[in-house]
C-alpha cells in the first residue's frame, strides 16, 4: 500500500461532486491542518467546504475554454493529520512524495499555510521547480509565537531552509515584520507587493516572465488572504489592500502559459469566518482553473 493510500482518507463529499479517475494524472487532496492559527481558527473545515460548493458553482473556464467534466481528476480525499504540527508535516511530506514519484500533479486544499512545508518538502528535489507564492504575508518569521519554529507564521523561513531562495517569488504581501521585510531585502529574495501589481502592472509582468524563464516547473501557493478581504473575507488572518480575483488568476494564467505547473496548494480558508461562502467558492474557483492547467 502506498504512503497516499495509507494516510489518507474519504472526505464527506468529493470536488466537483464526482470522485474521477483514479488513473488521472492529476490528483485532488485535503490537508485539515489547525494547530497553530493565532487569530480566526477554523482552517481544518476549508476541505470539506470547498468540496461542497465546488458542486453548485458553473465550472467553465473563459480563460482556458475548458469545463470540469471534461477534465480527468481523482480526489484521494484529506490527509490525516495529527496534533502534533511536525508529525502532521511529515506525513504531508510522505502522501506527496509517494504521489510524485509516479507522476501525479496536485491540488492540495489547506488548511493552515503550514502544511506547504510538508508538500515542498515532498517535491522531487533532481528537478529545477520555481516556487510562486501568493500571499498577503512573508510567513518568515524565525520563531512564532516565541519558541515555535513550525507555525503558519514561519512557513516559508522552514522552507527556506532547504528549498534555494532563488527559487522563490511572493506575489502579494503587503503584511509583515520589520524583521522580515529586513531578513527578505538582506537575502535578496524577491517579492512584488500588492502595491506593486496594483500600481506597476505592466513591470510585474516582465518580473514574473523573468523569474519563470529559470525554470522546468513551477508550483503555486495560494493564500487566501492575498485576495483584499472584500472579495475573501473568510480568512485567518485578513489584510486590507489586497489583489482582486482578476489579478491573481490572470497571473495564474501567466504562469500556466509560461512554465509547467505541476502543483498547487490553496490555504488559510476559515469557514467558520466566511460570510456566504465567498471564500470558499473563490477557492474553488482557483481549483478548478490550476486543475485546467495540468491538462
Amino acid at each position: 500500500m502506498s504512503y497516499f493510500e495509507l494516510y489518507t482518507n474519504e472526505d464527506i463529499c468529493y470536488f466537483g461532486g464526482k470522485r474521477g479517475n483514479k488513473e488521472s494524472k492529476s490528483y485532488i487532496l485535503g490537508a485539515p491542518l489547525d494547530i497553530t492559527a493565532s487569530f480566526r481558527s477554523g482552517t481544518r473545515f476549508a476541505p470539506t467546504k470547498i468540496r461542497e460548493v465546488s458542486q453548485y458553482i458553473e465550472t467553465y473556464s473563459i480563460r482556458l475554454n475548458k469545463e470540469l467534466d471534461e477534465v480527468e481528476y481523482f480526489d484521494q480525499g484529506n490527509i490525516i493529520t495529527y496534533p502534533n504540527i511536525k508529525d502532521s508535516v511529515e506525513i504531508i511530506t510522505k502522501v506527496i512524495n509517494s504521489l510524485r514519484k509516479i507522476g501525479k500533479n496536485i491540488i492540495v486544499l489547506g488548511g493552515e499555510h503550514t502544511i506547504t512545508l510538508g508538500v515542498i518538502n515532498g517535491l522531487d528535489k533532481t528537478n529545477k521547480v520555481g516556487l510562486v507564492i501568493f500571499d498577503a504575508h512573508f510567513d518568515l518569521r524565525d520563531e512564532y509565537p516565541p519558541g515555535y519554529k513550525v507555525t503558519h507564521a514561519t512557513v516559508m523561513r522552514r522552507i527556506l531552509d532547504f528549498f534555494p531562495k532563488d527559487n522563490v517569488l511572493f506575489l502579494g504581501v503587503r503584511a509583515f515584520s520589520r524583521e522580515e521585510l529586513f531578513f527578505a531585502k538582506s537575502s535578496r529574495i524577491r517579492f512584488l507587493t500588492s502595491l506593486d501589481l496594483m500600481k506597476k502592472l505592466d513591470i510585474c509582468l516582465e518580473i514574473l516572465k523573468e523569474f519563470l524563464r529559470s525554470f522546468d516547473e513551477i508550483y503555486i501557493s495560494i493564500d487566501m488572504d492575498v485576495f483584499d478581504p472584500g472579495f475573501a473575507p473568510g480568512v485567518q488572518n485578513p489584510e486590507p489592500e489586497g489583489l482582486t480575483p482578476t489579478t491573481v488568476l490572470d497571473l495564474v494564467q501567466v504562469i500556466y502559459e509560461d512554465c509547467k505547473i505541476i502543483g498547487a496548494d490553496i490555504v488559510e480558508c476559515s469557514p467558520p469566518y466566511d460570510k456566504a461562502d465567498i471564500t470558499s467558492i473563490l477557492a474553488a474557483r482557483l481549483a478548478c482553473e490550476i486543475l485546467y492547467t495540468f491538462t
